[in-house]
């Protein structure tokens, strides 16, 4: 079965983070890049691992905590603090009413991040996992086939880590 590397972070660090976790995942350094599939640009979007189709990360920042997974399978994560979304939400975003608002918009973003469509792509299938990680967050993560997740909460930036965007990091062995 496949893993799935999920971490807790500050949200100031989740780039550095994602860039750790990818690192690791592909067993050598790599470096992100992002790309938007609406408008094409590289300086917003989903976050890419630059050469390394086979390795993939997503990211997702509620209040001051963010949570990045990393996979060799494709992979959509996203989190809001629980009660973030109301019904009004939901509806603005052509979401059906839930029960719980915020976690029917974190399942519809986890999935739309899984297909690289976001809320507005037609797609939001995917497999749902529920993260339990407490500090008032929801987070799900979406994956195409079963897999092991593999939580860590965090304090700090990785060790010998690199802060900016997109900078190379040598994993920890």
């Amino acid at each position: 079965m496949d893993v799935v590397e999920i971490a807790l972070v500050e949200r100031d660090l989740v780039d550095a983070w994602a860039t750790h976790l990818a690192s690791e995942t592909a067993g050598t350094a790599v470096s992100l890049g992002r790309h938007c599939p609406a408008c094409g640009s590289t300086r917003h979007g989903r976050p890419l691992v630059t050469g390394r189709p086979d390795v993939h990360v997503s990211l997702a920042r509620a209040g001051a905590q963010a949570v990045v997974a990393a996979a060799r399978v494709p992979v959509g994560i996203d989190a809001e603090q629980r009660g973030a979304v109301d019904a009004d939400a939901l509806a603005a975003a052509d979401l059906p009413p839930a029960a719980d608002p915020t976690l029917a918009w974190v399942t519809a973003e986890a999935r739309g991040k899984l297909a690289g469509t976001g809320l507005r792509g037609p797609s939001r299938d995917g497999l749902m996992t529920t993260v339990a990680v407490g500090h008032g967050l929801v987070v799900v993560l979406a994956t195409h086939a079963p897999v092991t997740v593999r939580f860590r909460e965090v304090e700090g930036a990785p060790d010998g880590a690199a802060t900016a965007p997109g900078t190379p990091h040598r994993p920890r062995r």
